[in-house]
């Protein structure tokens, strides 16, 4: 999904790369384009939210992106 976004917004060359790359550089990727999103000057708001959870037993982060959806 995030590589389709890349493609169409940035070019086929970097989402090429953020295809190839590794999981965690995916990973680091994503969040700041969120990160971007939620400071970007938009007509739709973006909010990202972070949690800190326990799952089978590690604790890890999770990241929640919240918009407004706008019918016209």
């Amino acid at each position: 999904m995030m590589e389709d976004f890349i493609r169409r917004n940035i070019g086929a060359e970097y989402a090429g790369f953020y295809k190839n790359c590794s999981k965690q550089t995916k990973t680091n990727i994503d969040i700041e384009m969120l990160a971007y999103l939620t400071h970007a000057d938009s007509e739709q708001p973006v909010s990202l939210r972070e949690e800190t959870v326990i799952k089978n037993g590690k604790i890890k982060k999770r990241y929640i992106i919240e918009a407004d959806l706008k019918r016209n």
